[in-house]
């Protein structure tokens, strides 16, 4: 009897079932330190809100004020800077801090708030610098006209007007530099007053385009402007045919301009002041530059 083949192993035959691996020693040590973060953790979140639920109780009843402000030395400096005429000499007057008040105890959101509600300033900025330094910086509205306004009992007030219509008091400028700005003629319904002052006056914008072309690029001529008066001027007169602007001087007394293209309106009105037969009537009666291409002059 022939003998029988030893059958052959395959993996069927390989015991499934496996135990558990050891664990060593390295790999308990970290499972011990994830646990130890996990505890802390926790333990350090159930402080802080410990801290937050009980802390202002207990200080609270020690009668104690929470000073979080920290140490801070005694304001030794100030930093003033502007754009315009006001300075630090004006800041220390307007605003006098008494001598050893600590740079923190100055608050500086309501002293940028106070600054910023005078109409001269268009703009504040007030910083802490440690250790011992105050900043304030300001932009300030640039006047183009001066305008008379009158208080109840009929006395003059005079007031300054920006480039953008603002209206307001002025504050440390110079009197050479005021007799050098025009003045502004309106009727007094277009001025309203309001609490912080006045209104913004409608048009100003388009006639700013025209004092400064003239300051800048005619200034013999600005010299003499003196008076300066419009009408139908701004967003709701827009392509309006009798908006213009009007000034008063002595050499002319008075020149109309249309609110469009004034460079080429002052280049006209540069040749006719160098004309021989206008300059031998002067003073004139009117020049009116409104016309398009014609110009109106009226001598006397």
């Amino acid at each position: 009897m022939a003998k029988s083949k030893p059958r052959k192993r395959t993996w069927k035959d390989v015991d499934q079932k496996v135990g558990r691996r050891p664990t060593s020693p390295l790999a308990l040590r970290r499972k011990l330190i994830r646990v130890a973060r996990g505890v802390g953790l926790v333990l350090c979140f159930a402080s802080l809100v410990a801290l937050a639920w009980f802390g202002p109780k207990w200080y609270a009843e020690q009668g104690q004020a929470i000073d979080l402000t920290g140490p801070s030395q005694a304001m030794a400096k100030l930093e003033f800077v502007s754009d315009g005429e006001l300075d630090a000499v004006w800041f220390t007057q307007w605003n006098p801090i008494p001598q050893g008040t600590s740079l923190m105890e100055v608050d500086i959101q309501a002293l940028r708030q106070s600054l910023e509600a005078i109409g001269q300033i268009q703009s504040a900025d007030v910083k802490r610098f440690f250790p011992d330094t105050l900043h304030v910086e300001v932009k300030e509205r640039r006047p183009v006209m001066r305008l008379n306004t009158c208080r109840p009992d009929e006395e003059q007030v005079e007031h300054l007007v920006s480039n953008e219509g603002f209206v307001f008091a002025p504050i440390n400028f110079k009197p050479t530099l005021l007799s050098n700005l025009p003045h502004l003629t309106i009727d007094s319904s277009r001025l309203v007053e309001i609490d912080e002052g006045f209104e913004l006056i409608e048009g100003v914008a388009e006639v700013t385009q025209l004092l400064d072309l003239a300051r800048r690029n005619y200034p013999a001529l600005y010299r003499d402007w003196k008076i300066v008066s419009f009408e139908r001027l701004g967003p709701a007169y827009k392509d309006d045919l009798g908006a213009h602007v009007l000034i008063q001087s002595e050499k002319i007394r008075k020149i109309r301009f249309s609110p469009h293209d004034f460079p080429e309106q002052m280049r006209r009105l540069k040749y006719l002041m160098h004309e021989p037969d206008v300059q031998r009537s002067m003073p004139i009666e009117n020049i009116d530059l409104s016309l398009g291409e014609w110009v109106f002059v009226q001598t006397n």
